[in-house]
């Protein structure tokens, strides 16, 4: 186990100390969509077979004295978890070489949070590349949404008509035989929902926390030019974070912004923190996810 308490001078690098480890992934859980929807799992190795019940095989039925009981069988199948890096680095002041492991990450717990949380569901909701790669790290769920679009209108263009093409959505979804665990929708769908009245110009909606019954969630990464909402039974998406979470301190060499400057720490009397963790993700059954968005353009549906 990482010693906390050891002064930042003498430990540059090592495993996250697991005070700050297990708060950053308990704060996230909250914070990110992904990990508020998804099954997650905690990983051992860097790669895993994940068992996960598919079916259940049989009936059951009713027996006489002396009859022979059916048996039913659960069936699974085996769920693949292959762990990405993410990592990024934090420019920080070099004062921190005087305290301890604890000091440093417990003043930026927030950054490093607040990234983690960003870069997690932006690739596993709607897509991200490694860096020197082409396409997406995992297969998103976005992706496999617009299969199954239920388009927007189809009921009328009037905001009270969307209310029935997220039902045929939902319709869809149930018809694979999923079940509606919640739905992620855009922050623009939250605001139309706030506004609905009924016919004596009184509010539909208390709050937008349901929907049909069905959990509702918002988030802005994505908006109606790409979908209104997203409907599934979350659980088919499990999300794996590998238990080691790294950091590493430089207080010496250059650092490339990004912009196109690049941050001296020895003559600029700075610092840098590198977080290193691991993320896998693997959608069980791409048909338990459908969405609500505009017509697609031709060229999109080639």
């Amino acid at each position: 186990m990482a010693n906390e308490n050891v002064l930042l001078a003498q430990a540059h690098s090592g495993l996250i100390p697991q005070s700050i480890a297990d708060e950053l992934i308990q704060k996230a859980a909250q914070q990110s969509v992904i990990l508020k929807l998804c099954q997650t799992v905690t990983m051992d190795e860097p790669e895993v077979i994940f068992p996960t019940l598919a079916d259940v095989v049989g009936m059951g039925a009713y027996v006489g004295e002396g009859q022979t009981i059916p048996i039913v069988t659960p069936k699974s199948i085996d769920v693949k978890l292959k762990a990405h890096r993410i990592s990024f680095i934090i420019p920080c002041t070099k004062d921190f070489g005087d305290l301890t492991v604890l000091d440093l990450l417990t003043t930026y717990q927030q950054v490093i949070q607040d990234m983690f949380v960003k870069i997690l569901d932006q690739s596993i909701l709607i897509g991200a590349t490694e860096i020197g790669s082409t396409g997406n790290v995992f297969q998103t769920i976005l992706e496999n949404a617009k299969k199954q679009t239920t388009e927007k209108g189809t009921n009328g263009t009037e905001d009270i008509n969307l209310l029935d093409d997220i039902s045929d959505c939902i319709s869809v979804v149930t018809g694979n035989n999923f079940p509606v665990t919640g739905i992620l929708a855009n922050l623009g769908l939250e605001n139309k929902l706030r506004k609905l009245k009924d016919t004596t110009n009184n509010f539909l909606f208390e709050n937008t926390n349901s929907l049909f019954g069905k959990e509702m969630t918002y988030t802005n990464y994505f908006d109606d030019s790409t979908a209104t909402c997203i409907v599934g039974d979350w659980s088919r998406c499990i999300v794996g974070i590998f238990k080691d979470l790294k950091y590493d301190y430089f207080d010496s060499g250059v650092v490339d912004l990004g912009d196109g400057n690049k941050l001296n720490l020895i003559s600029q009397y700075a610092a840098a923190l590198r977080i290193t963790a691991y993320v896998a993700s693997n959608i069980v059954y791409p048909d338990a996810f459908a969405c609500v968005a505009i017509k697609a353009k031709a060229e999109e549906q080639k």
